[in-house]
């Protein structure tokens, strides 16, 4: 055969595999569980892959727990989550227990968000937020602060009292049913930073 005829039979034998593409390997399954690649072998998701947010959660939370034992659901009674979203909200409160998550009369707001709504400058905000957090406490030039202090004070004392229950747990709730891991929703965490904020700085305010 000469070379030129068969250069040109290889190329086309390679193009016609090119458009053809590779075999289909077939449906794709999920991996087992093995200890090679996970310390988890349950509980699986719909697709047979293992549900990393239930797994944890059930790792995590002590054995009989009720949502009167547990600090986050203290926290969450005295709280402001009405901007929080119902859904992700009634979730929470499935995942902690089954309980009825409600707005107290007074509830415990972050300082950003008082702090708004009373007009206050943001940049005096910021400023006398750093401020508060230095001794000794001035309210003169920190007045903001001390108002706000001042309106979360009853819901900051019950806030208190939670945090003396024998066991913090605070579940992992996903976006969605099939949202990795990473895409769970932590709404709280301005929440808890402020309530350290206001317990701390109240203190100071008592010396």
């Amino acid at each position: 055969m000469k070379p030129f005829f068969f250069a040109h039979r290889v190329a086309a034998g390679l193009l016609a595999l090119a458009v053809a593409g590779p075999a289909s390997p077939g449906p794709a399954s999920a991996p087992a569980p093995a200890a090679d690649s996970t310390f988890y072998d349950g509980p699986l998701d719909a697709e047979g892959f293992v549900d990393y947010a239930a797994a944890i959660n059930h790792e995590l939370q002590p054995a009989g727990l009720t949502p009167g034992q547990n600090v986050v659901v203290g926290l969450l009674e005295q709280a402001d989550t009405e901007h929080w979203d119902p859904d992700h909200l009634a979730q929470l409160a499935e995942a902690l227990g089954d309980f009825f998550i409600a707005l107290p009369d007074v509830p415990f707001s972050e300082f950003e968000r008082f702090a708004a709504t009373h007009q206050v400058d943001p940049a005096a905000a910021a400023a006398q937020r750093d401020r508060a957090q230095r001794m000794p406490f001035d309210p003169a030039a920190t007045p903001g602060v001390a108002a706000w202090l001042d309106a979360v004070g009853p819901a900051l004392d019950g806030m208190a009292a939670a945090l003396q229950r024998p066991h913090h747990h605070l579940p992992l709730v996903r976006l969605a049913p099939e949202a990795p891991l990473v895409h769970t929703r932590r709404p709280d965490l301005p929440l808890l930073r402020d309530v350290g904020l206001a317990l701390h700085t109240r203190g100071l305010r008592r010396l």
